[in-house]
């Protein structure tokens, strides 16, 4: 039996620090990756915590905003198409299901 296990990057992301430690860091600004995982084991392929949705990825700074929301956003999400999750597969040989 072969299990394989992927760390894929999803792009990064630049947050509110108080939406990573609620109650503190209001303000503050933090920059973190965006991962994915992908496992292969027993014949299957299994992809789980997908990283951000494709729309995230146009180059709009407040792609994440909330309506009403001011400068900066929350959170403001930074990559292009080859860190999305059929860029990522694509590294690997893979297609998302269609």
């Amino acid at each position: 039996m072969d299990t394989r296990f992927f760390l894929l990057t999803c792009g990064t992301g630049d947050l509110d620090q108080s939406a990573l430690t609620p109650g503190r860091g209001a303000g503050a600004r933090v920059r973190i990756p965006i991962p994915a995982y992908l496992l292969q084991t027993d014949g299957r392929t299994i992809l789980f915590d997908t990283g951000m949705p494709d729309f995230c990825y146009t180059g709009d700074p407040r792609a994440l905003a909330h309506e009403g929301e001011p400068d900066p956003p929350w959170a403001i999400p930074y990559g292009g198409a080859a860190d999305t999750i059929a860029g990522q597969l694509a590294t690997l040989g893979l297609r998302p299901p269609m």
